[in-house]
C-alpha cells in the first residue's frame, strides 16, 4: 500500500501520470524516460510508505521533471517540496520548488533550517555533482534531517556487470560514445566507496540497502522510443544489441545482486 484508500494501488498512481504525459506530450522523449526510470519511482515510494506517515515532511532534492514528486503527491503525502537547479524543466505547475545549485555548498548552504524534513530524497543525482563537492553536499544534507529522519539514496553502481564488461571491450562506442560509464555523469561509484563515504567519513548510520536492476526489462523499440511492456519476451521482439544484451544478462544479476545497475541505501544520523 502506497498511499490513502482512494489512491493506494501503485498501478493507479503510475497509470495516472502515464496518462497525464501522454495526453501532454504524447509518445515522446518524456514518456519513454518516465517508463524506463518507473521502476526506481516505485521504490521510492515503498521507502516512504516503510519509513514515514502522512505527515512525514519531505525533500525531494533534484526532483525536475517532478515524477517522483507528483507520485508522492498522488500517494496523499501533502508536506513536500522539491529542489532543483532548472526548477522550469518540471512537467507539472502544481509543485513547489527551489531553485538552488548544489555545488554551491560549501560557499552557500541550503537555504533551509536545521533538523527541518523527515525524509530526503536523492536518488540519481549523486553522478552528476563534482567528486569534490559530494561530501560537503552530504554533510549539509545531514544538517537540514530530522534527528530520526532518514535519507532515501540511489546511484547507478560504477561495478555493474555492464560496465564490467565495457571496461574490458575498452568502452562503447554506440551507446556511451567510447566511454564505460554514462557520458552525462560526472562520476560513478561502487558499494564500499559510498558505504565508507556514509559511514567512516561522514557518520551516517545505514539503514538498509540493496541493489536494483530497475530497467533490467526495459525494451527500446528505436533510439527514442521504449516498450510500455517491461518483460524479457518485449526484449526479444525488438531485438538489438542493447535488448539482447540485456535479455542474457538476467541471470547473472539474479544470482549475483551485485552485478545489478543501481545502489541504494537508506540513511539516518
Amino acid at each position: 500500500m502506497y498511499g490513502r484508500e482512494k489512491i493506494h494501488e501503485w498501478s493507479i498512481v503510475y497509470n495516472k501520470i502515464f496518462e497525464y504525459i501522454l495526453k501532454k506530450f504524447g509518445d515522446s522523449f518524456e514518456l519513454a524516460d518516465f517508463i524506463v526510470h518507473s521502476k526506481r519511482f516505485k521504490k521510492i515510494l515503498e521507502l516512504i510508505s516503510k519509513y514515514g506517515n502522512y505527515n512525514s515532511k519531505i525533500i525531494d532534492i533534484g526532483c525536475a521533471p517532478g515524477h517522483t514528486y507528483k507520485m508522492i503527491q498522488l500517494c496523499g503525502y501533502v508536506n513536500i517540496i522539491g529542489l532543483d537547479i532548472h526548477p522550469e524543466k518540471n512537467l507539472y505547475t502544481d509543485i513547489r520548488t527551489i531553485k538552488f545549485d548544489l555545488e554551491k555548498i560549501p560557499d552557500c548552504s541550503l537555504p533551509l533550517k536545521d533538523e527541518s524534513f523527515d525524509i530526503v530524497i536523492l536518488t540519481e543525482v549523486f553522478e552528476h555533482l563534482h567528486p569534490y563537492k559530494v561530501k560537503d553536499i552530504l554533510m549539509d544534507i545531514k544538517r537540514i534531517l530530522k534527528k530520526e529522519g532518514v535519507v532515501i539514496f540511489s546511484t547507478p553502481n560504477l561495478a555493474s556487470l555492464e560496465n564490467r564488461v565495457a571496461l574490458l571491450l575498452g568502452g562503447i562506442s554506440k551507446y556511451r560514445r567510447g566511454t564505460i560509464v554514462d557520458p552525462c555523469h560526472t562520476r560513478e561509484y561502487t558499494y564500499k566507496e559510498l558505504r565508507y563515504m556514509f559511514t567512516q567519513e561522514l557518520g551516517f548510520k545505514v539503514l538498509e540497502t540493496f541493489y536494483q536492476s530497475p530497467r533490467q526489462f526495459v525494451a527500446y523499440v528505436n533510439s527514442h522510443k521504449v516498450s510500455v511492456k517491461n518483460n524479457l519476451l518485449e526484449l526479444l521482439k525488438h531485438p538489438s544489441f542493447r535488448n539482447l544484451a540485456r535479455f542474457f544478462l538476467v541471470v547473472p544479476k539474479f544470482l549475483f545482486p551485485s552485478f545489478r545497475e543501481t545502489i541504494w541505501f537508506v540513511l539516518t544520523k
